[in-house]
């Protein structure tokens, strides 16, 4: 039986956000945005639904990174309208 436990933060996330995408009938338009760790400063391009990003107040999205997806910390990264993360 596999779980959400059982899953890569990775698959969970993009889980989320497919969900998000059906719930909300998005087109789930990908844009790679490299996301890097404010503690550390490893960094990973992440798969970000454009339309998330230009849907949200002010066209910033507030994008929570989880522990294990760039590094063993957790944090919140802010991606622009211009898909930069700041």
């Amino acid at each position: 039986m596999n779980t959400e436990e059982d899953d890569p933060p990775e698959k969970v996330l993009e889980d989320a956000i497919a969900d998000y995408s059906r719930r909300y009938g998005m087109s789930r338009e990908e844009v790679m945005v490299r996301i890097a760790c404010p503690i550390c400063g490893k960094n990973k391009k992440i798969a970000v639904d454009k339309e998330m990003v230009l849907d949200s107040p002010g066209m910033v999205l507030t994008y929570p990174v989880v522990k294990g997806v760039i590094c063993e910390h957790a944090f919140i990264a802010k991606i622009d309208s211009h898909f930069k993360a700041r």
